[in-house]
C-alpha cells in the first residue's frame, strides 16, 4: 500500500513539472497598461519639441478602451487584442478641430495608427511599429 501511494505521489509530482505556469490573460495585460500616460518621446521629434508643446498628447486606458488627445483633437478606440508583446486596436475615431500648430498632432495620429507592439519599462509605455522602431513613448501620470 505504501509503495502504491509513493508511486502515485511520484507520478503526480512528475506530471506537474512539465506543465507551464499559468498564462496571463488579456485582462492581466490590460491591468498592466491601465491609466493615464503622457507622451514623452515621439519618432521624428525631439523631447524638447514635445515638452514645449502647449497641449502635450496623452492616452488613457480603461479596460479595453483607449482615449486621449493628440495635442489638438480628442481620439478614442478600443483594444481588440493584447498579449505579452502585441496589441491591436479597432479603427481610431477623432474630432476634427484645427489648431494653430498641427505638426505634432498630425504626426501623433499617423503614428498611433501604426502601433504593432509595446514594451513596459518602469513607468514607461513604449509603442513600436511592425519594424520594431520605437514610435511613441509615454510616462505614467
Amino acid at each position: 500500500m505504501k509503495n502504491a501511494f509513493f508511486l502515485f505521489f511520484s507520478l503526480l509530482m512528475l506530471s506537474c513539472i512539465g506543465q507551464p505556469e499559468n498564462k496571463k490573460t488579456e485582462k492581466d495585460f490590460l491591468k498592466i497598461i491601465k491609466g493615464k500616460w503622457n507622451l514623452s518621446d515621439m519618432k521624428g521629434f525631439s523631447k524638447s519639441d514635445i515638452k514645449d508643446f502647449n497641449n502635450i498628447p496623452f492616452i488613457k486606458i480603461e479596460g479595453n478602451n483607449i482615449s486621449g488627445t493628440n495635442g489638438c483633437n480628442r481620439f478614442f478606440s478600443s483594444i481588440n487584442s493584447i498579449d505579452k508583446n502585441s496589441i491591436t486596436f479597432s479603427p481610431f475615431g477623432e474630432t476634427k478641430m484645427m489648431c494653430q500648430e498641427m505638426k505634432i498632432p498630425d504626426a501623433f495620429s499617423l503614428l498611433v495608427s501604426s502601433i504593432n507592439t509595446y514594451l513596459i519599462e518602469t513607468n514607461t509605455l513604449v509603442f513600436l511599429n511592425k519594424d520594431g522602431d520605437k514610435i511613441l513613448t509615454f510616462t505614467k501620470d
